[in-house]
């Protein structure tokens, strides 16, 4: 990949809540292999303060998109092409890095904020949900649209959307694959808060400031029982897991994957076949 192509993570801090910046405006902060790395990494030593009881460990982390215009349109496909091309990584659940990034995400000791500007999309769509909370701008868009590439979603993705909006409301995002503008995202529950384009930087600042001056303990083992007890199970069997594994391979190795891509490249709709 060329260095122009590589996206980075900005980090800032203002007391104990820290911004995580999703950067590569140039490109909708499409999250290549690189920035989904770094987010890991960055996650884990927010955990590992917090773990310490540093006296500036986070108590609230915003994670927001690079520039104004969007949070993240989605997976990079250049990067998403070459898992496809080189190996099995795309349906590797311990390895991928969207996989590891969401789980970094999700088992952060504090809790996390998704300040959506612009598009939040597929891969870019699954972090926002991973938030505890989300808050977007009036100009928001949310939607999960694998179906126009030809690729079957991790099922770890789709089972947090089903988590939060129903199976119902789920299905009707996943087979259209059409994005929601930010008030039907507010009705199903995708977002908690919905504010005007100019304030959501202050609405996303003032709550995770609200949240960081409360007892980070009982933030932080709320969080835990919230997420540990209260959820539906999640967990596969070694069946299920290849299952739904050769399912997704299935569709990478599929024509129709193939003429989604070019159909993307060549911005032209797709005639899908089926095969």
């Amino acid at each position: 990949m060329d260095k122009q192509d590589v996206g980075s993570i900005h980090i800032s801090r203002s007391g104990t809540v820290a911004t995580v910046e999703l950067y590569a405006p140039w490109r909708g902060n499409a999250l290549d292999n690189a920035m989904l790395k770094a987010l890991t990494i960055t996650l884990h030593g927010f955990a590992e303060e917090i773990a310490n009881e540093e006296p500036d460990a986070p108590r609230c982390v915003i994670l927001r998109g690079g520039g104004e215009k969007n949070f993240s349109t989605g997976y990079f496909l250049k990067d998403l092409l070459a898992q496809v091309n080189a190996a099995d990584i795309p349906i590797d659940f311990a390895q991928h890095p969207l996989e590891t990034a969401v789980r970094a995400l999700d088992s952060l000791p504090c809790p996390s904020i998704a300040m959506i500007q612009g598009n939040a999309l597929g891969a870019g769509c699954e972090l926002a949900l991973t938030c505890d909370i989300r808050i977007g701008a009036e100009n928001c868009k949310m939607g999960m649209p694998p179906a126009k590439l030809g690729v079957l979603y991790s099922i770890t993705g789709m089972r947090r959307l089903t988590e939060l909006v129903g199976l119902a409301a789920a299905k009707e995002l996943l087979f259209t694959a059409l994005p929601v503008d930010s008030s039907r995202a507010l009705s199903l529950g995708m977002l908690n808060h919905q504010v005007k384009n100019g304030l959501l930087e202050m609405k996303a600042e003032a709550m995770a400031k609200t949240i960081a001056k409360n007892a980070p303990l009982a933030v932080r083992f709320t969080k835990s029982v919230m997420n540990d007890y209260l959820r539906i199970p999640s967990d596969l069997n070694d069946y299920e897991r290849r299952r739904v594994a050769a399912m997704r391979r299935h569709c990478f190795d599929s024509e129709d994957f193939q003429h989604g891509v070019q159909s993307i490249l060549e911005k032209k709709p797709p005639e899908f076949k089926g095969r």
